[in-house]
């Protein structure tokens, strides 16, 4: 999983690529907020090669200025070994500045 910019901001378009093996498909993947309820915001898929998976989504402000984000995908095919379910975590921070 790599994100792109790498600091991710509000309000701003956020790239998520994802890198699995052959025949393993996301699926109902979505992001969401933990420290506060923003919903579940849904993400959309795209191939961009034999096992390269693209998604880009806009998070929106909030009140709180230091948000933690879940990033929740379900994978199917050919998992094999991996989990049924690929969880990982980000922060956005509105007080840093953009170099």
């Amino acid at each position: 999983m790599t994100l792109f910019p790498e600091q991710p901001q509000v309000e701003r378009p956020l790239i998520i690529l994802l890198e699995l093996p052959p025949g393993v498909v996301p699926y109902d993947s979505r992001v969401s907020g933990m420290n506060m309820n923003m919903g579940h915001m849904p993400l959309q898929w795209q191939q961009t090669a034999s096992g390269s998976w693209q998604s880009e989504i806009i998070l929106g402000a909030c009140t709180e200025p230091v948000m933690q984000w879940l990033v929740t995908v379900p994978l199917t095919g050919d998992v094999g070994a991996l989990p049924a379910v690929y969880q990982f975590m980000f922060i956005t921070d509105a007080t840093a500045h953009e170099s």
